[in-house]
């Protein structure tokens, strides 16, 4: 089982342009919970606002297991659009990708002139180029 992530909420203390000393509260937030995919700091005037934060970065993170870890929030939101193009389909996910990959490759698939001459010439009921200009 993977580590568990650590959510607290700390009080943090800076000085504003005034010179006083304002409090704010923040929350890490690690990568595998964050909307980015990076590490960042998010910050709350009240503590409760703070702790509600955490109370949904948690919920989140049991509503999608293990795939919290893996996947960006953007990434989760870009697999449920597909998911809800592919269903009057029946195809999954899975198999959406395989055939992009497949279409892909064919498609950047390149092959020199020389090659491409060899096959047409190789076609029954095809002259080679020399062949038809010889009289």
């Amino acid at each position: 089982m993977g580590r568990r992530i650590e959510l607290a909420v700390r009080k943090d203390f800076w000085t504003n342009k005034d010179g006083n000393e304002v409090a704010h509260w923040r929350v890490a937030v690690p990568p595998a919970l964050s909307q980015k995919g990076k590490r960042e700091n998010r910050y709350f005037a009240t503590k409760a606002d703070a702790q509600t934060f955490v109370g949904e970065l948690k919920e989140r993170q049991a509503r999608f297991g293990s795939l919290a870890s893996y996947l960006t929030a953007q990434q989760v939101a870009e697999a449920s659009a597909a998911l809800q193009m592919l269903a009057p389909t029946g195809a999954s996910l899975l198999d959406a990708a395989r055939e992009y990959l497949v279409l892909h490759s064919a498609r950047n698939q390149s092959a020199t002139v020389a090659a491409l001459f060899d096959q047409f010439a190789a076609l029954p009921g095809t002259k080679s180029a020399r062949q038809s200009n010889i009289r």
